[in-house]
């Protein structure tokens, strides 16, 4: 009996002794999440037939428009710090093609334009990467559609060869949460 008085006042001084360090409530003021959000945005394979419609093989510009999420709420006004905006594609016609993407506002106004992506003939490993950062292009934030439009540099698309466009972008929104 001895010995249960003796490993349950032992266990006791253990278990009381354990916890001497004092606890810091002030440590939930410096927390900061760090969330990153990915979403694609648009993609889209043309061939040689979508882009040569009803048998004229010369190719018109082509433009097209997608709805963003809406940006207009609290969390993304203030938390959001900047977007990744990631672009892939291939092309197999031996000519180049060139997408320019613009964000626009309700009102079709421009907020934020990125550089023209050219994608040479025969490339099938396109890829290019652009960042945002929110505190310089706070106008971005009013975007509610992006708009795509790809030229073409040839004049004549051959309908008898098998080629395609794709292309496929995304988007990676890195918040900063205090």
């Amino acid at each position: 009996m001895k010995g249960f008085y003796k490993t349950m006042l032992l266990t006791l001084v253990l278990f009381i002794s354990s916890c001497v360090k004092d606890l810091d409530f002030n440590q939930v003021n410096d927390l900061e999440l760090e969330p990153s959000i990915a979403t694609s945005l648009v993609n889209f394979e043309l061939d040689q037939d979508d882009l040569s419609a009803l048998g004229i093989t010369f190719f018109p510009t082509i433009m097209e428009e997608a709805l963003l999420p809406d940006f207009n709420n609290s969390l993304v006004q203030e938390d959001l710090r900047n977007i990744t905006l990631q672009f892939e594609g291939s092309n197999t016609f031996d000519d180049d093609f060139t997408i320019n993407v613009v964000f626009l506002d309700p009102n079709d106004n421009i907020t934020y334009s990125l550089t023209p992506m050219l994608i040479v003939g025969n490339d099938e490993a396109f890829t290019y990467e652009e960042e945002i950062e929110i505190s310089t292009n706070p106008d971005f934030l009013n975007s509610n559609k992006i708009s795509i439009t790809i030229s073409y540099s040839g004049t004549v698309i051959d309908t008898t060869m098998p080629n395609s466009l794709e292309f496929k972008s995304a988007g990676i929104f890195n918040f900063s949460i205090d």
